[in-house]
């Protein structure tokens, strides 16, 4: 289930503490799992699509956190900042260790009913699934520091995404054309995101995640 502190003004949780939705006019609000991952395990969770927002740029973000949600500031904080995080989606980015990196994927498309699902390997691997298909790999990518310690769940319902429900599914197995990457070969954002500035192409001048 999802962690209580993470319920709020901004977003709200589910009776049986699954479903975690974004409050009415705001671009993103971050959920947190009630329980974590041991560091000796391979870490994998899933999420069902439960409400989308059409017209808006940007998706899910999606990654795990060595930050328990006791100790994030604020409901409205985002993902990428909680120090310990490790998340793949949004705008087409992944953030780790505090940098960014451009990635072909993003959560934007994603419809009501779609399954996303990730996993970390115990070798620090990254592996993202759509409804079972596996659609990226990024090969070392998790910091040695994060591998020793409990990881917890994470999303950004952010952009498109509104509201999302934690599965207790096992990972699928491998299968698609998925893209793959060596995360030492990756491009690294020079001028990292901030909320507010980095405007999407054709957005009308709106922050990249903004509702239209």
């Amino acid at each position: 289930t999802w962690s209580t502190a993470m319920s709020g003004c901004d977003g709200c949780l589910s009776s049986n503490g699954r479903v975690v939705r974004r409050g009415p006019g705001q671009r993103s609000f971050l959920a947190l799992g009630s329980s974590c991952f041991p560091p000796e395990t391979g870490q994998y969770f899933a999420v069902r699509i439960t409400e989308v927002a059409a017209g808006a740029v940007g998706g899910l973000g999606i990654g795990f956190s060595c930050t328990p949600s006791d100790q994030v500031k604020r409901v409205t904080e985002r993902g990428y900042r909680v120090p310990g995080t490790t998340l793949v989606g949004y705008w087409g980015r992944l953030f780790v260790g505090g940098h960014e990196y451009r990635l072909n994927w993003t959560g934007e498309n994603l419809a009501a009913g779609d399954v996303v699902g990730i996993l970390a390997t115990f070798a620090g691997d990254i592996v993202l699934f759509v409804n079972d298909v596996t659609q990226v790999v990024i090969a070392s990518v998790i910091p040695d520091v994060y591998r020793s310690q409990r990881a917890y769940p994470m999303v950004d319902l952010y952009g498109s995404t509104v509201a999302a429900e934690i599965l207790n599914t096992p990972a699928p197995q491998l299968k698609g054309k998925p893209s793959i990457f060596a995360f030492a070969d990756m491009t690294k954002v020079q001028n990292p995101s901030t909320w507010g500035a980095g405007k999407a192409a054709g957005n009308g001048g709106r922050a990249a995640g903004e509702l239209l």
